[in-house]
């Protein structure tokens, strides 16, 4: 079998404001507190019932779509990411709101990553395209850039920083 390009393509300002920056730092911390209520649920139910099972997943979004156990909007999507069975692999997820906003915002902004590629929209002026992924077997991508944008969408501030 051979390898396929898995890739993220996004569209957003050249430059992001304060303003923004400011929304999503407090929209990060919003996830992270939520999402550490629900991680405590998960390891409960893992200690009465045993690990959760990627396959799962669905049972997981109903959850989260239906009875609002209080997970934040993309807690699913985060779970598949980073991984359901063994919590530790979410540590990203919970650095420094601040930090990983800086980041994202840094990579936006220089596009200094070796998957990913930048230029500006011709027709809108101030407006970039970005592009980040690699090929791969299966896996997530593992470069930098894309890594970076999967964070930001777990952490559900994509949108908030102007990003589509």
């Amino acid at each position: 079998m051979g390898a396929d390009l898995v890739c993220a393509i996004c569209i957003g300002p050249e430059r992001i404001e304060a303003e923004r920056q400011g929304a999503a730092i407090v929209k990060a911390l919003e996830f992270q507190e939520a999402a550490k209520k629900v991680i405590g649920m998960f390891k409960l139910a893992a200690r009465e019932i045993g690990p959760v099972k990627p396959e799962e997943l669905e049972a997981y979004r109903y959850v989260q779509r239906w009875w609002r156990v209080g997970a934040p909007d993309g807690f699913a999507e985060a779970a598949l990411y980073f991984g359901i069975p063994d919590l530790e692999g979410w540590s990203p997820l919970f650095e420094d709101a601040k930090v990983i906003v800086k980041r994202v915002i840094d990579w936006w902004e220089t596009g200094d990553a070796s998957d990913t590629e930048v230029r500006s929209d011709p027709d809108v002026p101030g407006r970039r395209i970005v592009v980040c992924g690699e090929t791969t077997h299966g896996d997530p991508p593992s470069g930098q850039g894309y890594a970076l944008l999967s964070l930001a969408s777990a952490l559900g501030i994509v949108e908030t920083l102007g990003i589509r």
